[in-house]
């Protein structure tokens, strides 16, 4: 047995990292009938999961340490850390010493799983609160590049028949490994592949670390076809469906059933599937006010009581239920269109996709939100995925997203000319399902739409792409993406509200076996002490800045690692509470501090929803002062979502807060003073870091900037003496100064923006200017502050 001490743990490590703030892109194999096929994969098909580490219970004397740094950036009151501190130390020795023994041993027992997976289970199905929103996230997806095939009949029925694919290869055991390639170039080989075929099960996952290929954990994906969530008093349950065949189709909140495989197991033809659609699309269905989709928008307890009664009262109504419960996938045929990519479209269409508002009904119908995962399809052919979010996290998900989208805009299946099947009997296949209600039922229908409009009538989302900077300038400047997007947002809250709070990342831990997630507490130190520093009216140097930055940028690497290994605190303290509750025990003061309390209500809680495939993600808030926030980058902007509640919270002001941050970070291609120096920089071989001229001048031209009357430049004007004088005292005065001025005259050249205009060639116009380009004569302002006459070839 080949143990972890044997194995590159700082490549492990790294890997973790790397693949938590990863950039999600998966390579898809080629179109092989029914399946996306690794022939290679299934001698190691999920690495049998058996031979992944175990997620490692962190030492007690650590989380304690954590826990306590945590606190320091949001907790202000002094008396109230202290005391809070007392409190986790009496913690660490007495009830904390005697849980954490106690989870050591039931992690012993437990040996198949993590110590996490059943608590984290149970930590969602408990939750009683309603599902969109709060749980449910959205994923849309990118346009087909084919414009022609952007249309709802071919996009839903491409999709389908991908998504199909994809579960054929996952059940087949030939879907590719789920691992992450710390250099793919070197690792991701036919020898790799051929290794791991030969290798024995119980070692696979070390023998790959050899290759620094680092699997991971795959047992979410039985969950994401076939599976659904059903509601229960005080307590949901998990249901899966393995021999489903059938998918379930909503249109105006009526469903649809028909069979995507035949007896045999076998995908159907495009033409039949294609057909069905149409059939569906051509039905006229109007909206069904009385549709018991509303139900799961609904209070767990609410629905599940309701539930009930819906099986209760007809056989009809509890063999319909059967069949959207037991379906393969749900999708949605919204009557919303996207159009053209507007601001306020683009926030249009993602709040259909995060609750299931349509344009013409003005209702909430078309949505069924305890289904693993339900495909959205606008009108105009725009995809989004919407899933249930207990039995899996982002890894399953992501998978699935990004596969399907590169099969089904690959491999197109039905095309703008396919025609219709009329070999088969449309109304055969397609099943339309019906529900008798009574008027109880009605009336449970009515209350649910009533509280959904409530729910959602406050909620707002606003978004803004940043492209003053991207993915290739942040490698370059060597500081770290993700650390940008959250001292981003710690700024714009310090901005608008004068204060720090708790803030959660999530993290993945499926590097182990079955690991779930863990909290990047990204509220820390560094970030606070950077905000301040970036946000005062007279900023230190930009050499302090910028070790600002990398001590943000390091200690969110530290964050990320830690969690990523298992070795954060929010799951250790979280499981030892449950283990509290579970066995009776009175709950340790500590987790009924103050602190604790305001250590887990997280106003800004934040997510990596981007990848290639992706048009844009979003969740909404988890506390209803707080901010949900969905970010990612491309080649060429950094974007993200905001959802908040008003009157709580203007996320409008938030996503403009964040803009401002990241111009004030010094992390922008320009740094630019009020008067003067916009740098573009070379490398030492002579080349331009950063071709973007274009963009750092439009920026200068864009800033707000009045004349500045204290200007330094009217002192190159002067009597040279007095200009000596001058600059040995501005240089004396401050360390600030003396940077700034360095940097002025060591730069290659300077460039002045003029307010001033030529206008038509006339005698007086020409002469008017030339003034301005002797001496600095300047129409509106008249003084001579836009120029430096010393030392350097001025370009006007």
């Amino acid at each position: 047995m080949i143990s972890t001490k044997q194995c590159d743990l700082n490549a492990f490590e790294k890997a973790n990292v790397c693949f938590c703030n990863r950039h999600y892109s998966t390579s898809v194999s080629s179109c092989l009938g029914s399946i996306l096929m690794d022939v290679s994969s299934r001698n190691f098909w999920l690495f049998k999961v058996a031979s992944l580490p175990r997620l490692p219970v962190p030492e007690l004397t650590k989380t304690c340490e954590r826990y306590v740094e945590a606190l320091r950036p949001i907790i202000s009151d002094e008396n109230q850390l202290n005391a809070t501190k007392q409190l986790v130390k009496e913690f660490e020795s007495s009830d904390g010493k005697t849980l954490h023994s106690q989870l050591i041993e039931e992690n012993k027992r437990n040996a198949k799983t993590s110590y996490i997976s059943q608590p984290w289970f149970e930590y969602y199905l408990k939750s009683r609160t309603p599902l969109p929103i709060n749980y449910n996230p959205f994923l849309a997806w990118k346009d087909d590049p084919n414009p022609e095939y952007n249309t709802q009949l071919l996009r839903t029925s491409n999709m389908i028949l991908s998504a199909m694919r994809f579960r054929r290869s996952y059940v087949e055991q030939l879907l590719a490994p789920e691992v992450f390639h710390l250099n793919p170039i070197k690792s991701d080989t036919k020898l790799y592949r051929n290794v791991m075929k030969w290798t024995p099960d119980l070692i696979a996952t070390y023998a790959s670390f050899a290759f620094k290929a680092f699997p991971l954990d795959m047992s979410q994906f039985e969950s994401l076809f076939s599976s659904t969530r059903i509601p229960k008093q005080n307590f949901d349950e998990l249901i899966r469906y393995p021999n489903s065949r059938h998918i379930s189709v909503l249109k105006n909140g009526q469903f649809f059933v028909f069979d995507v495989m035949d007896s045999n197991g076998d995908l159907k033809e495009p033409s039949v599937i294609m057909t069905c659609i149409q059939h569906i699309m051509d039905s006229p269905i109007n909206p069904n006010e009385d549709s018991i989709t509303l139900l799961t928008t609904e209070n767990r307890d609410v629905w599940a009581k309701a539930r009930e009664q819906l099986i209760g009262s007809s056989a009809q109504n509890k063999e319909s239920l059967h069949l959207v419960d037991s379906s393969l996938f749900v999708v949605c045929l919204d009557d919303i269109s996207v159009g053209e990519k507007t601001a306020d479209n683009l926030i249009r269409v993602a709040h259909n996709f995060l609750h299931g508002f349509s344009d013409k009904t003005k209702n909430y119908v078309n949505r069924w939100y305890d289904k693993s995962f339900t495909i959205l399809m606008s009108r105009d052919g725009r995809p989004a995925i919407n899933f249930e979010h207990s039995w899996g996290d982002g890894v399953a998900v992501l998978r699935f997203f990004n596969e399907i989208y590169q099969d089904s805009t690959q491999n197109h299946f039905v095309h703008p000319n396919s025609p219709l099947n009329k070999a088969i009997d449309v109304s055969k296949e397609v099943k339309k399902l019906s529900f008798e209600l009574n008027e109880g039922l009605r009336s449970a229908v009515k209350a649910a739409k009533s509280n959904y409009a409530k729910n959602t009538e406050n909620l707002e989302l606003n978004f803004t792409k940043y492209d003053k900077m991207n993915r290739e300038y942040m490698k370059r400047k060597k500081v770290s993406p993700d650390s940008i997007f959250q001292l981003g947002f710690q700024m714009a809250f310090y901005q608008l509200y004068n204060t720090f709070v708790a803030t959660y990342e999530s993290c993945s831990t499926s590097a182990f076996k079955h690991g779930r997630t863990e909290t990047v507490r990204s509220a820390t130190m560094a970030t606070k002490n950077a905000s301040i520093a970036f946000l005062k009216h007279q900023k230190p140097s930009d050499s302090e800045l910028r070790q600002l930055l990398d001590e943000c940028s390091k200690r969110h690497f530290q964050l990320t690692k830690e969690a990523a290994m298992g070795q954060g605190f929010d799951r250790h303290l979280f499981v030892m509470k449950y283990l509290a509750e579970k066995t009776g025990k009175s709950i340790p003061e500590l987790y009924l501090d103050k602190s604790y309390t305001e250590a887990n209500n997280f106003i800004l809680s934040t997510s990596t929803l981007f990848g290639e495939c992706f048009e844009a993600g979003g969740f909404g808030p988890v506390v209803p002062n707080g901010f949900g926030c969905g970010y990612g980058y491309t080649e060429n902007i950094l974007g993200i979502i905001v959802s908040s509640y008003a009157p709580h919270r203007n996320g409008k002001q938030f996503v403009d807060a964040f803009s401002n941050s990241l111009d004030r970070t010094g992390c922008c291609p320009v740094n630019c003073s009020n008067t003067l120096d916009a740098r573009v920089s070379l490398s030492p071989d002579g080349d331009l870091k950063d071709p973007s001229v274009m963009t750092c001048i439009q920026h200068i031209m864009d800033s707000p900037i009045n004349p500045n009357e204290d200007s330094i430049t009217l002192l190159t004007t002067e009597n040279r003496d007095i200009w000596a004088k001058a600059r040995d005292q501005l240089i004396g005065s401050s360390a600030q100064n003396k940077e700034s001025l360095h940097l002025v005259d060591s730069s290659l050249f300077v460039v002045c923006l003029d307010d001033i205009s030529v206008g038509e060639k006339t005698a007086d116009n020409l002469i008017r200017i030339a003034h301005n380009f002797l001496h600095g004569f300047s129409d509106k302002t008249k003084n001579y502050v836009n120029r430096q006459k010393v030392q350097k070839e001025n370009m006007l």
